[in-house]
């Protein structure tokens, strides 16, 4: 097997059609098609279900895609680092949510100026969305929440991230929290200064992100842990909005105590002061555990680390 096959194969499960990969890669379709019978015959697989005119992927074909897609990429590497002597290049740098706007930025900065002729492409989506596009090796490494189970995944914690429960500053007058702060009123202590437990939050409303990301994932969990049913109000990938509908009290949110520091700050967000263990959760590099640890992939590493304060 060459080369030439994975580049078809490759250019066939992506499109899903040899009409297109054909079209894609300026060859005729029988030439492409013999490629991946070719493949077929000589690992004794089924890469494509035909029916009719469609192709489906197999399961087989997902496991060959994999590798397939890191051996054109490690290949892709050697010819421009090989070619490049000046070390000029891309680097492909993915983020969740969160980690995406927890100093994101200012590390793309930092490495561009030990990198200046480098090109960085950035990739910022849920935690599900960025683990298939480092599987899929659409990107180089990613800036995760918590850590990735995946066998074929590293994930290198490098910076805390603590997880609390937010809300808009008089969150004593919220309706799921007004029976909970009765029991406060005859004291001299302020009603705001009471201990919650988590199981006070059962009949809030809840501001969350969406299904797939890390904060949603540790949300669940907890509600599993506590026996909660969680209700869910809201649901944004956006953690502004979310942000914002917290502070017009519609709900209380869970997200990382480094998102919300500049609205507690200002007075116009406060986290709960729960009784339980804060949440604990680190930000973490996730990359392929077959990835080629370039100069620069490891220079962006190195970054990371320095910058976990």
């Amino acid at each position: 097997m060459t080369l030439r096959h994975l580049r078809i194969f490759v250019a066939v499960y992506q499109t899903c059609s040899i009409t297109r990969a054909a079209e894609n890669l300026h060859l005729s379709q029988p030439s492409v098609t013999l490629a991946i019978q070719e493949l077929e015959h000589y690992y004794g697989i089924e890469l494509f279900a035909r029916i009719g005119r469609r192709l489906l992927l197999t399961d087989h074909a997902h496991s060959f895609y994999r590798y397939s897609s890191h051996i054109i990429s490690l290949y892709d590497e050697m010819e421009q680092s090989v070619k490049n002597a000046d070390a000029s290049g891309t680097l492909r740098v993915g983020a969740s949510v969160t980690a995406g706007n927890d100093g994101f930025t200012a590390l793309i900065r930092r490495f561009q100026s030990l990198h200046p002729t480098f090109r960085i492409e950035v990739k910022i989506h849920n935690y599900q969305q960025i683990e298939k596009a480092i599987l899929e090796n659409q990107i180089d490494l990613a800036l995760i929440e918590g850590n990735s189970t995946h066998p074929q995944l590293i994930s290198q914690p490098y910076k805390e991230n603590l997880m609390v429960f937010v809300a808009a500053p008089n969150y004593a007058s919220l309706p799921c929290l007004k029976e909970q702060f009765k029991t406060a009123q005859d004291t001299t202590s302020p009603p705001t200064k009471k201990q919650l437990s988590v199981r006070d939050l059962e009949s809030c409303d809840f501001i969350l992100r969406e299904s797939g990301s890390a904060c949603r994932s540790l949300f669940d969990s907890l509600m599993l842990l506590y026996d909660m049913e969680g209700n869910i109000l809201w649901e944004s990938s956006s953690t502004e909005a979310i942000l914002s509908a917290v502070r017009e009290g519609f709900g209380i949110s869970l997200l990382s105590s480094r998102l919300v520091q500049k609205e507690v700050s200002n007075g116009s967000l406060m986290i709960l002061p729960i009784q339980e263990p804060l949440l604990s959760r680190n930000f973490s590099i996730l990359y392929h555990k077959n990835k080629y640890m370039t100069p620069a992939v490891k220079d962006f590493i190195k970054l990371c680390q320095e910058g976990a304060t």
